[in-house]
């Protein structure tokens, strides 16, 4: 495929991703802070550049009333300050188009057909909540991109470990060595307020500890597999059982009829998540978010991985442009 072929593509992808929110939040209604996770980082931003801390403000009860604390690094803060003097609704649209957009670029490279993931569940929810795991996902394609893979640690450092180009690599070492620098002059107590609000974190989950999860460490018998890292990176990490965070497994898809059977999985456990989770405690509902994950989209990936021969595929599953 051109490469104009691939930026209108693109280009399309972000439109649309940029219709949808738009449609989402004026249906909702949601259009004042607290409406998508995007809106944490928006708020922190500002109260950077205001001098204020946001360990401080953001989280229950607080300035910015969230339902946890402000989890991010203070450095991913510092990256979306560029379009955090944009009004809310302005910075979620563009933000979400953006890396639809750029998820579009990136998947583009293995063809046309593989764009079905943009359909899936996780693509829609992550588009939705202004989620970095789109980005993350790209950045695993783009060594360019990988800058914002430390962004969300610990994910992205993993992601960044199962694809280690020497491109990508000092993408990240000089992203995040530059966002760190400002961060620390910017606000010189931000790591131990960071350190502080991790504290007590119990919605997150290594996926490889919930039901069925270690067999996702038979991937380790296709090493050579960047699939199979990325399967095994995503299995081993802490995060939330949110549709979201499982849009880096849509790499282990190849083609049209993969990518297609991926987003019906997502969908799948949508379903399901929305008919089992609502209504249950925090804990168990963490933990049947956790166990629907796995059976619906984890082993299903991890049985494609094993059936494929345990040799490098990164020159064709992970692009350089």
């Amino acid at each position: 495929m051109t490469f104009g072929r691939r930026l209108a593509l693109a280009t399309a992808a972000a439109l649309i991703a940029a219709a949808f929110v738009l449609y989402f939040d004026y249906s909702t209604k949601q259009f004042g802070p607290g409406g998508s996770d995007f809106d944490q980082l928006w708020f922190a931003a500002r109260a950077v550049w205001a001098r204020r801390n946001p360990y401080e403000l953001i989280g229950p009860g607080r300035e910015f009333n969230w339902t946890w604390p402000f989890l991010y690094p203070l450095p991913t803060a510092i990256a979306v300050l560029p379009i955090a003097w944009l009004p809310l609704l302005a910075a979620r649209v563009l933000f979400a188009a953006t890396s639809v957009g750029v998820l579009a670029f990136a998947l583009s490279r293995r063809g046309a057909g593989t764009l079905a993931i943009l359909g899936s569940a996780a693509a829609v929810d992550a588009a939705r909540a202004g989620q970095l795991s789109l980005l993350l996902t790209a950045a695993v394609m783009l060594g360019w991109l990988a800058f914002v893979l430390p962004l969300k640690p610990p994910l992205g450092i993993a992601l960044l470990a199962a694809s280690p180009r020497r491109k990508s690599l000092i993408a990240a070492l000089v992203g995040a060595a530059l966002l760190t620098v400002a961060a620390f002059i910017g606000q010189p107590g931000w790591f131990g307020s960071w350190l502080a609000s991790l504290q007590g974190t119990l919605h997150m989950r290594a996926p490889v500890l919930a039901l069925g999860g270690p067999l996702l460490l038979l991937a380790l018998f296709k090493w050579r597999r960047l699939d199979a890292r990325i399967l095994l990176a995503c299995a081993c990490v802490p995060h939330t059982p949110a549709l979201y965070d499982v849009m880096p497994i849509s790499l282990v898809a190849r083609d049209f009829r993969e990518s297609l059977v991926y987003a019906l999985l997502t969908h799948v456990a949508l379903f399901a998540q929305q008919c089992l989770v609502p209504g249950l405690p925090p804990a168990a509902a963490t933990t049947t978010a956790a166990r629907i994950l796995n059976i619906a989209v984890y082993l299903p990936a991890l049985v494609a991985i094993l059936l494929r021969p345990n040799r490098s595929d990164d020159a064709r599953a992970a692009a350089t442009s």
